[in-house]
């Protein structure tokens, strides 16, 4: 089975040199890299071309600066293997990480394999892996914990069944956009295997997208974890408690920050409908239960945290 990693990249120049080696260091051979050059204005195009110049395996599409989700779409066109892996140009992996997944998937007949991974912030490295055995996972399984960190719904760190991606899109000019279509594919998979190694290497910085906070953040981070929070509503009650929390974070972001549109509407009524979630930090708790028990002082507070800490 011939595997095809997608690579996105913008502004990438300091960290795709050591993403794309560990890509053609991997000891399955059957590897297409396609790295996708977002419009990047540093010298990402150059370094992009010198790495396919010398790997046979590494192909390079430029195109205007769209974001990742339209980045993604283009290396899903251009990409020609079985089964599709997504790694962040800032992010590595080990050598036998494909070989893992496609045994893993070989054994277990399956369109999706889920893989454990290291979180690495500077010099401080956590591992993340569900406490289970490989083995298959039934979909309500995959969806409770799509709401666990050691698993999460980004698209990295999984491997995938081309076939999942004919009818299924990143949506264009979106962040956190794995999460409006990670429930999307297993809901298509046949069926779906865990592998508990911890292959990929998440490198966390404090100006990535998913730490910044901005206007476009909050809106689309609230936009997306709302879609999934209703559609397992519907049909998988556990996994809707289990995204309670990352919805009521969601939602007080966007009560705090953003204007009354509609999408402010159903972060109130999530607010003032849903238990305040157990387990969160204090700073995370007093807006939501000020929200909820003493409403008629909550213009006050969101006037303050606007001023105080600004966004655009």
């Amino acid at each position: 089975m011939k595997v095809s990693i997608i690579v996105p990249t913008y502004n990438g120049e300091k960290t795709l040199k050591k993403c794309i080696a560990s890509l053609t260091a991997q000891t399955y051979s059957d590897v297409e890299i396609i790295i996708v050059n977002d419009g990047s204005t540093d010298n990402t195009a150059i370094v992009a071309t010198t790495l396919a110049d010398t790997s046979e395996s590494v192909q390079v599409i430029d195109c205007e600066n769209n974001g990742v989700s339209v980045a993604r779409n283009i290396g899903i066109e251009a990409s020609t293997g079985d089964i599709l892996m997504f790694v962040d140009s800032d992010d590595y992996v080990d050598p036998n990480y494909c070989q893992q997944a496609v045994d893993n998937m070989t054994k277990y007949g399956t369109d999706i394999c889920i893989m454990g991974y290291l979180r690495e912030e500077g010099s401080i490295i956590e591992k993340h892996v569900l406490s289970r055995k490989d083995g298959l996972m039934s979909k309500s399984e995959v969806m409770i914990s799509t709401s666990d960190l050691d698993m999460g719904n980004f698209v990295w760190g999984k491997a995938f069944r081309a076939k999942l991606f004919k009818n299924i899109r990143f949506i264009k000019g979106k962040n956190y956009e794995d999460i409006q279509i990670f429930y999307q594919l297993v809901e298509l998979a046949t069926k779906i295997s865990y592998c508990s190694v911890a292959t990929y290497h998440y490198v966390q910085h404090a100006n990535s997208i998913a730490t910044t906070l901005s206007k476009q953040n909050i809106h689309d981070s609230f936009e997306a974890a709302a879609a999934q929070y209703e559609y397992f509503l519907k049909s998988y009650p556990q996994a809707a408690e289990a995204a309670q929390s990352y919805l009521m974070l969601a939602s007080i972001r966007y009560c705090l920050y953003m204007s009354h549109d509609e999408l402010y509407t159903d972060a109130q009524r999530y607010l003032k409908e849903l238990p305040i979630p157990t387990g969160l930090r204090k700073k995370h708790r007093w807006p939501m239960a000020l929200f909820k028990y003493l409403s008629f002082i909550w213009g006050i507070v969101r006037w303050g945290v606007q001023h105080l800490q600004p966004i655009k």
